[in-house]
Parts: structure tokens; sequence; C-alpha cells
């Protein structure tokens, strides 16, 4: 799909909306992947669309009261609370952009009072032993590359499917991830394991691009970089070979594993949250997990060094 063609979907939207909805395109166009940008406009352009009736006419019409009937028609219809959540927030985000280059007044999200409740559910890093499953399997030179990357340098879906030529630097052993999903860039650190299937893979690949994975075949066209979906496939794929449910892990899981087993083997938060690029610590704590033998380990050393030191003199002091 060609860029700047979402805002014309709402054909009953005002002139002076679609103007402001082909700005705020504009605005995503620069700061957004491609897949994020392209979920953000697809999930405003269905809000708009189903918007219970009576529908307002201009987007300065949309108050609260709409916001509320959507999420109740929402419920009905049993979208998921994370699921109706996405909605509102690519619709706050649009709105605040609008209300800060003067399209609008107001912004008719209100985050603590229409965001609804979501239990926390931790990422489910995959196994060490399904790990060493998935790696054993007879892997092509290309599932090999992209599984490593994913597992042993921690990329998003997205970051490999962009992955060129250029990012890889054989002298310093790196890796740049150009404009990841929190807009800025970062590097990663490439493992003799991880260079051996990269090496590999680009010795047979045949390619007139710079994208490092590329699809054989893509529609009409050979040589495109691969897609999401199909990294997905591939993965899933590979999970059935090895005997693991496809169903029970996504391509992203790759990812939080990444993090899952750096934390515990004892890098530090810190170090860790720049490999992922995430923007906060609190990410970080929510993508990795301690295993529950690393937590016992760490208590009983601690509580041996406390159980071990002198004890201190403690002096009463009496009352004259």
């Amino acid at each position: 799909m060609s860029n700047l063609q979402y805002y014309t979907w709402v054909t009953r939207l005002t002139p002076d909306d679609q103007q402001a909805l082909q700005t705020y395109e504009l605005y995503l166009l620069r700061k957004n992947t491609p897949r994020t940008r392209r979920i953000k406009l697809e999930n405003i352009r269905r809000f708009l669309q189903r918007l219970p009736d009576p529908q307002p006419s201009e987007l300065a019409a949309v108050t609260s009261t709409h916001i509320e009937a959507f999420i109740q028609q929402a419920q009905r219809h049993g979208l998921a609370p994370t699921s109706i959540n996405c909605y509102l927030t690519a619709v706050y985000d649009c709105f605040r952009f609008l209300q800060e280059e003067g399209y609008l007044l107001k912004n008719p999200v209100k985050p603590r009072s229409h965001y609804l409740p979501i239990p926390l559910q931790l990422p489910r890093p995959m196994e060490q032993q399904e790990v060493r499953r998935l790696l054993a399997v007879d892997l092509t030179a290309r599932e090999r590359a992209i599984f490593l990357v994913a597992l042993h340098c921690g990329l998003r879906v997205s970051e490999v499917t962009h992955l060129k030529l250029g990012d890889l630097d054989w002298e310093r052993h790196t890796l740049r991830i150009n404009q990841g999903k929190a807009g800025a860039d970062r590097i990663v650190y490439l493992t003799a394991e991880v260079e051996a299937s990269l090496q590999a893979w680009l010795s047979e690949r045949v390619s007139s691009n710079d994208y490092v994975f590329c699809s054989r075949w893509s529609g009409q066209r050979l040589d495109q970089p691969m897609s999401v979906r199909q990294l997905e496939r591939l993965l899933k794929r590979a999970f059935h070979r090895a005997g693991i449910d496809p169903a029970k892990y996504s391509f992203h899981t790759l990812r939080h594993t990444f993090a899952t087993q750096l934390l515990n083997a004892g890098i530090s938060l810190r170090s860790l949250q720049e490999l992922l690029g995430h923007k906060s610590l609190q990410e970080v704590l929510i993508y990795a997990q301690l295993y529950e033998s690393t937590k016992r380990q760490e208590f009983y050393r601690a509580m041996a060094t406390i159980e071990t030191q002198p004890q201190p003199q403690w002096v009463t002091v009496g009352s004259e």
C-alpha cells in the first residue's frame, strides 16, 4: 500500500479533517517503522468507522461520550482489553498530535478513566532445552542465521527484516540497528557463533539488494527483504520440526529469551537496556525474568554473607 492513503479511507470526514490526518500520517512517516505506522493508522481508521451512531461529523465533535460508547460496543463484540487499549492508544496519540498542531482544542481520550485494566502477564521465554532443540534440527543456513541473530543479539522481528549488509561490522564484531522501535540507533555485539551463521548464509546468498535476509520469491518479484509474516512462518515450521508447539511462542519470544538468558547470566540491567534499545529500565524488568534457580542461588549467597558476618554488639542504655 502506498504512503498517504489511510486518511482517505474515512470518506465522511471533512476536507479539513482529512488534511489534519494527512499531516499526522506524514509525522508517523518520519517517526515510526512501516509496520508500526500501518498498525497505528489501521487502528485509527477502524475506530472512526466503528463509532456508534449517531457518528460525529468531524474530529472536533468526538467526545469522551463517544469514547465510552466505543469501549462498550467493543466489549459487547468480545474484544479483549488489550485490543481495546491498542485502539485507544492510537486514537489518543493521534488526537494529542492534532491538538498540539492546533487542529483540535481537546483530546477526548482520558487514559486514566478510559483505559481498561489488564492483568500483568509476563512474557514467556523459551526453556533452555527448547532453544537447544530448535537449533539442533536440520535448519537451512538462512534459518539458522535468522534465529541466532534474534536469540543472541536480541533483535525485534522488524529489525531482522530491515537488517542490511552495511550494518555488519566484521572488524568490531558488531551490528548496527538503525532507527529501532525507540527511534534511536544502537549497537549490538556478534558472537563467534552468530558470525559463523551469518557468513555461512552470506556465502550462498544470491541477491541484487543489500538486505541480509531476502525472500527467494515474494509475490511477483524476486530478492525482496523478508516480511514479518514470512519470519513468523519460518519459525513456526522450525518449531514443528523440533517438536515444539508452534502455538506456544512467537518470533518475539526469541528476543524475550535473549533478555532473560542475559539477565540470569549476570548482565547489568543498564547494559541489557542498551542492548535491547529500551527507553526505561521498567521495560527491561518486564522483558527479562529471573529464573527460580537464579533467585534461589542469589538469596542463599546473600544470606550466607549476612549470617557469617560478626554480630554487632548491642549496647543497652538503662534509664537513670
